[in-house]
């Protein structure tokens, strides 16, 4: 569906196929033409279209964004079903869960979706993320299998004995140098999900750090990466005695995407 159609559906509360096969659907009231010139401008603008809309799809099911929370991203999806297809072959029965990074809940709510026996957790260090990741879970009718917290990275366990089974996150990879040739309508996204230090590997180092007290031994990361860190990735995960070794997963585009970790026994 390209930006257009996403519009014309939004505005007259339909499908794609019925802005062609339903000749009979009335022309746009007056409100609905003042609404689509108002989105019309401030796309030009720059302005995502996705906080336009109030709404995107992810995995097949609909998540509110709004400004200050990241929009879900198609590529995110390769490391769900990554995640996904792990637990459904490895036997764990109620396998628990932590996302890292949750944002507007779609990774969280997802794979409950997808795992009905999950445990889920999910952090984030923004209070407007967990607040819309709530909603999400709420409005999904998932809201009762995930816990949320707002925290930075593991603080929220500090003095716990939680473990988890995997760890999944699509945390933050973009260099300084990096952020500054983003496109100009994901530049209106929050920076917070996108910057990570001068090399981009900020978040990576923090959570190889701090995991190994939170993974179960036996247990696996599923890390979201950026393009050409994959070497930069294994040197980060050979340090110490904790992994026992770092498999990549490339997108459609041939680029490895996902980073799956695995902790020894």
């Amino acid at each position: 569906m390209n930006e257009i159609e996403a519009i014309f559906c939004k505005l007259m509360k339909c499908g794609r196929s019925s802005l062609y096969l339903d000749g009979q659907k009335p022309p746009l009231s007056p409100g609905q033409y003042n609404r689509l010139n108002k989105i019309l401008k401030h796309r030009a603008g720059g302005e995502p279209l996705q906080y336009l809309l109030g709404d995107t799809e992810f995995m097949g099911i609909r998540f509110k964004v709004r400004p200050g929370v990241l929009i879900p991203r198609p590529e995110t999806e390769i490391l769900l079903e990554e995640v996904i297809e792990f637990i459904s072959s490895s036997g764990i029965e109620y396998p628990r869960i932590l996302d890292i990074g949750t944002g507007s809940g779609n990774i969280a709510v997802s794979l409950v979706k997808f795992l009905k026996k999950s445990k889920l957790h999910a952090v984030d260090i923004s209070d407007a993320c967990v607040s819309l990741a709530k909603t999400n879970a709420r409005l999904n009718g998932v809201s009762s299998k995930i816990y949320f917290y707002v925290s930075d990275l593991f603080s929220c366990f500090k003095g716990s004995e939680i473990k988890f089974d995997i760890i999944v996150s699509n945390p933050p990879y973009v260099s300084a140098k990096e952020y500054k040739r983003l496109p100009v309508d994901v530049l209106r996204e929050p920076s917070l999900a996108f910057k990570a230090g001068k090399d981009g590997l900020l978040f990576f180092r923090a959570i190889e750090k701090e995991s190994r007290s939170y993974l179960k031994r036996g247990g696996f990361l599923f890390l979201e990466i950026g393009y050409g860190q994959t070497v930069a990735i294994k040197k980060i995960f050979s340090s110490g005695d904790e992994w026992q070794g770092v498999e990549f997963k490339k997108d459609l585009a041939g680029i490895d995407r996902v980073a799956i970790i695995a902790k020894k026994s």
